[in-house]
């Protein structure tokens, strides 16, 4: 498989971090751990770091990924209002009830973050892809291939032809 220049963050068996150019991908496998928010801010604030002019998320929460708990949902909403990415797409995959289930926490999180940026729910990582594309050119510098970023995913998630990248 091609090289998607997709740089893996941190992986355990319940989340996936990654980046792709200034596309910062969260991957929830499992139950969101607590831990994993300390973890996820360290790479938000290397991700803001390295594009002061501004990054976008893209989030996938696999179909055995739990809805976080309310600790969790917290730190989520707090680590946005610090680290706001300039739009970020949130992939709920699964049955029609898990979509809303997951669809009405994301949105629980927003109105506690009250976010400064758009959010997107949808079905599939290229449906996010597309979004992005079309709410980010508005945003100086910010331009990626959409198949290209969904063949980053999806090597993100399945840990074929990725760089892993060494400690901050």
């Amino acid at each position: 498989m091609k090289d998607s220049g997709m740089t893996i963050l941190a992986r355990t068996p319940e989340y996936v971090f990654a980046r792709w150019e200034r596309i910062f991908v969260t991957v929830w496998r499992e139950r969101t751990p607590v831990a994993s928010i300390e973890t996820l801010s360290l790479h938000l604030d290397r991700m803001t770091r390295d594009h002061p002019d501004g990054y976008a998320a893209i989030t996938i929460a696999e179909v055995s990924a739990p809805p976080p708990c309310s600790k969790v949902r917290s730190e989520l909403a707090s680590l946005l209002r610090r680290r706001p990415p300039l739009a970020s797409a949130f992939v709920v995959e699964g049955s029609w009830f898990r979509v809303a289930a997951l669809r009405s926490v994301s949105t629980a999180v927003m109105l506690v973050s009250r976010p400064p940026f758009e959010q997107q729910v949808v079905s599939t990582v290229a449906e996010a892809a597309r979004w992005l594309e079309s709410v980010l050119p508005c945003h100086r510098g910010f331009a990626f291939d959409v198949p290209t970023l969904v063949l980053a995913v999806h090597t993100a998630r399945h840990g074929r032809g990725v760089r892993a990248e060494s400690a901050a």
